[in-house]
């Protein structure tokens, strides 16, 4: 499958295409203007072009996105999606809708299923809210609750795409320090990289993908 990335948050982008890549996904481009997927689609055949979308004044982006790719089937990954949303998207040629706060193997399919032919228009709103998101919480209630404060700070940072130096001095501390908490980060989630890191923390709803904000409530300390 040959697919164009458009993600403005550009560590949730490269983590998608790493994971993408992995399965045997050609990943022709990553991007974060859809200008420029738009530029890539009319340049060389793409199977799929996927797409974030996190504002309503981008909808007219997807619609010119839509017109300008022709038979190439539009994506779109939103954090959140209402009825209205997914309405206005699916008349502009979306053909598919995605929350970034879905496990990753979900997208996946999503993106298989639209290679074959499908129009999946509700998988924004899964029927059934309580179970693998309910899950996934789970999951990143457990996984946070090894996190010391500090240490939930730089996920954040790591989230929001900040490297060690930014890292470093964007939480006032030396870039010794801000890597041992780094690792410390990997060696709790179970992570072999930093892209894996962000990953785990988008995938089980610990931090939103756009902001770095943590996501889960922590019990205050007795």
């Amino acid at each position: 499958m040959r697919i164009v990335l458009c993600d403005r948050h550009v560590s949730f982008a490269e983590s998608l295409a790493y994971v993408l890549t992995l399965r045997g996904d050609d990943v022709v481009g990553v991007v974060h203007r859809i200008s420029d997927a738009t530029a890539i689609v009319a340049d060389q055949p793409v199977d799929i072009c996927l797409v974030d979308v996190d504002d309503p004044e981008r909808f007219d982006d997807v619609h010119a996105l839509c017109s300008a790719v022709g038979d190439t089937p539009v994506v779109l990954l939103a954090a959140d999606i209402d009825p209205d949303v997914q309405s206005r998207v699916v008349k502009a040629g979306v053909r598919a809708v995605v929350a970034k706060r879905q496990s990753l193997s979900h997208v996946l399919r999503v993106l298989d299923g639209v290679l074959s032919g499908e129009r999946i228009v509700d998988a924004a709103v899964p029927r059934d809210r309580s179970s693998g998101q309910g899950r996934h919480r789970s999951e990143g209630q457990r996984l946070a609750g090894y996190l010391s404060p500090r240490e939930r700070q730089v996920l954040s940072a790591l989230v929001r795409g900040k490297d060690t130096a930014a890292l470093a001095s964007s939480l006032s501390m030396s870039t010794n320090t801000a890597r041992s908490h780094v690792q410390n980060v990997l060696t709790k989630l179970g992570a072999h990289s930093r892209l894996a890191a962000v990953r785990v923390a988008v995938q089980m709803g610990m931090v939103d993908p756009r902001t770095g904000e943590w996501l889960i409530e922590m019990p205050r300390a007795s």
